[in-house]
């Protein structure tokens, strides 16, 4: 028992810090960030990687779905990437630590269906594939568009318009080819709207990480972009 006793006060101050450590949490959203053998890759994960090298995070990047990532950002001392900034995101309180890209959004539809091209022609279908959690469902009821098909992530949005459970999918340039090959799909299935809107995906933190982390983070980051490492980073996964 005296020994129990001496293994667990030997051993609580590192528990202690190992549950102090943050979290890195994302989302699948291809090219940017997936996962291989059960380890996340992508160059967003590898920029996270790369900022908080040395400070006091976890080992591994941790892939959650959207509604799970704004929980932890309120409730746990995690660092996200990446999120669409919205007006409903700004009033959870996050720390927004550093703008990564900006894309646009469009609405795509198989080319045997009727084209939607505007807000107002995705107010007049039945549904709209969209996950719930996400940015693009921000951006659609801003513009009135209610009429919203739950989706889990970016590949059951594309399995829902592929199946018919839905009439168009409404989501970044960058993410709805990647994710449409992802499935063995023809990108030649799709129609394509103009661009309907921009998105600005940031690295966000929850209000329990330290000013000193987040400060550290932002000037690596300011460091990376002085020296044109990051245009690469972005746009080689769009073209």
């Amino acid at each position: 028992m005296k020994l129990c006793l001496w293994m667990f006060c030997l051993l609580a101050p590192v528990l202690a810090a190992r549950a102090e450590d943050i979290r890195l949490i994302y989302f699948f959203m291809p090219p940017y960030a997936s996962e291989v053998d059960g380890k996340a890759v992508g160059p967003v994960v590898d920029l996270l990687k790369t900022l908080t090298q040395g400070l006091p995070v976890a080992d591994q990047p941790m892939k959650m779905p959207l509604k799970r990532i704004e929980y932890a950002l309120q409730s746990e001392k995690t660092i996200a990437v990446a999120l669409g900034r919205t007006p409903r995101r700004e009033t959870l309180g996050l720390t927004w630590v550093a703008e990564l890209f900006r894309d646009d959004y469009y609405f795509v539809t198989l080319t045997s269906h009727r084209p939607v091209d505007s807000f107002e022609q995705a107010r007049a279908v039945k549904r709209v594939a969209c996950n719930l959690g996400a940015a693009p469902a921000d951006v659609l009821r801003d513009h009135g568009v209610v009429n919203l098909e739950s989706a889990y992530d970016l590949r059951s949005e594309a399995a829902k318009l592929r199946a018919g459970h839905a009439d168009v999918w409404f989501d970044l340039k960058s993410f709805i080819e990647p994710t449409w090959r992802s499935l063995g799909y023809d990108p030649a299935e799709l129609h394509w709207s103009p661009p309907v809107a921009t998105q600005r995906m940031w690295i966000v933190a929850s209000p329990k990480v330290e000013p000193a982390v987040i400060e550290t983070i932002r000037q690596r980051y300011a460091a990376l972009k002085e020296q044109g490492k990051l245009d690469p980073l972005f746009a080689a996964p769009t073209q």
